[in-house]
């Protein structure tokens, strides 16, 4: 069966509005589990389940519950079964009750038949962590088979861990903090690309970065921030960063488009070479570089950063984005007040912008690549191989 608009969901029911863990507190850690699922938890995984059912071009329902056997999420995709509607919570419940797959509760009949909530169909699974903690139960309905809704719920169930996840032991086990931050941000920030919410740790592909992001924290009357989103994973820059997008005087994450935009935004991009470096490795899907969206307090109120200012399209886009936030947070007077964290990857959409770079910097950029950044598009007047250059480069 087809799915036309597969990420259009029907919100049946939602009941997990429990508290969020907060696991950072004046910048230090404590680590600490969940108790209960809550609706960030279901809605990340309602996602994961909805993208591998779109895939598979078949629409189905999705229920979450907790630990007690609580609903927390129950989601309907378009056009999925009606009798699916049912059927999902009652695998959830299987896996709630029972931390088993419900298929596995096949074999015993008798549990079927003692309170009428228990399924023995394939497509329930329970949300048990890397050390054995069972958090929760997801069950999925309306594929054609009870493999498929199996398949579409382990998705979600491997990775309970991460989306779960301490954000403060996220940061450590990384290795972000103290290699790239000396403490975890006071607060988490709450990045989007294209309506998609980038959880820590994520890889992030260059297609869904090619706008800039909406960004949601603790802010607070009357104060003003900067936002620096940065490239950490350039070795050649020796601790340094490639700045994509650096935006002052901003009052909230509701409101950027009132701040100074001091570096316009350029979507963060990744690409690797060759073992040889001859030519672009053109591998998809492998992480990249560590990618930091970084919210400063404005310390003094507004600020002035004339001096690390970068628009438009010449050789300056490389060499004066550069830098280091810490040394800006310091010549500036910021405090650092909420971040997070993201990977980027190699993709298709990671040509046109080494084709732009090329164009801007008047020079292959980062080597000659045919096809990718040698056509007549990636080439100003007076750069390399243009009709009226007198050389065969520019610097």
């Amino acid at each position: 069966m087809g799915v036309n608009a597969p990420l259009v969901l029907s919100v049946i029911c939602i009941i997990g509005l429990g508290n969020k863990i907060d696991a950072q507190e004046s910048g230090t850690c404590r680590v600490e589990q969940p108790v209960d699922l809550n609706l960030d938890h279901a809605m990340e995984m309602i996602k994961l389940s909805t993208e591998k059912a779109t895939e598979l071009s078949t629409p189905v329902t999705i229920c979450i519950r907790d630990r007690h056997d609580n609903l927390v999420l129950h989601a309907r995709m378009e056009n999925a079964l009606l009798g699916s509607v049912a059927l999902a919570c009652q695998k959830a419940r299987s896996s709630a009750l029972f931390p088993a797959p419900s298929s596995a509760l096949g074999a015993f009949p008798g549990l079927q038949l003692s309170n009428g909530i228990i399924s023995g169909l394939q497509g329930g699974l329970p949300l048990v962590t890397a050390k054995g903690v069972q958090v929760g139960s997801i069950g999925v309905s309306g594929a054609s088979t009870g493999d498929i809704d199996e398949e579409i719920a382990k998705v979600a169930a491997e990775q309970i861990d991460t989306i779960i996840s301490d954000p403060c032991s996220v940061w450590i086990a990384t290795g972000e903090v103290p290699n790239k931050l000396a403490e975890v941000p006071p607060a988490p920030l709450e990045l989007t690309y294209n309506k998609k919410n980038i959880m820590l740790n994520e890889t992030v592909t260059t297609e869904e970065m090619l706008d800039r992001p909406t960004l949601k924290w603790d802010s607070h009357i009357g104060a003003l921030y900067t936002i620096i989103l940065v490239d950490f994973g350039i070795e050649r820059l020796q601790g340094q960063q490639y700045i994509h997008w650096l935006v002052t005087n901003v009052p909230n994450g509701a409101q950027v488009d009132s701040g100074d935009e001091v570096q316009e935004y350029i979507p963060p991009f990744y690409f690797g070479l060759t073992e040889d470096g001859s030519a672009i490795d053109q591998t998809k899907g492998t992480p990249g570089h560590d990618i930091l969206a970084l919210v400063y307090k404005q310390k003094t109120g507004k600020v002035d950063m004339t001096d690390e200012r970068q628009h438009g399209c010449d050789p300056s886009i490389v060499n004066s984005r550069i830098g280091d936030h810490v040394a800006i947070a310091e010549k500036y007077d910021l405090e650092l007040v909420a971040g997070t964290f993201f990977i980027d990857t190699y993709t298709d959409a990671t040509d046109p912008i080494l084709c732009y770079m090329s164009k801007c910097t008047g020079e292959p950029f980062p080597i000659p690549a045919p096809g990718i950044n040698d056509g007549p598009e990636c080439k100003r007047a007076g750069s390399f191989g243009s009709s009226n250059s007198g050389t065969s480069s520019t610097v």
